[in-house]
C-alpha cells in the first residue's frame, strides 16, 4: 500500500519490495497534486474514492506499468 502527500510518497513496504504498478499509480497522484492539487483534493472530498477520476487515472497508470 502506499499513500500520496504532495511530492511524498508513503510506504507500507520497504522501497525494494515495491511493485513498478505501485509506485508508478503514487508518481501519478504526485504529478496530479503538482498539476491542480485543489482539484485533486475537492475531487475525493466530492466524490469518494472508487469512481474517482484521478484514482481511475493513476490506476490506468499502475496497470500499463505492470503490462
Amino acid at each position: 500500500y502506499g499513500y500520496e502527500m504532495g511530492p511524498l510518497i508513503l510506504l507500507r513496504q520497504p522501497l525494494g519490495e515495491t511493485s513498478d504498478a505501485l509506485l508508478t499509480h503514487e508518481l501519478c497522484h504526485v504529478w496530479q497534486d503538482q498539476d491542480h492539487r485543489l482539484r485533486l483534493w475537492w475531487s475525493y472530498v466530492r466524490g469518494g474514492y472508487a469512481d474517482n477520476p484521478h484514482e481511475v487515472e493513476a490506476r490506468q497508470a499502475g496497470a500499463a506499468a505492470a503490462s
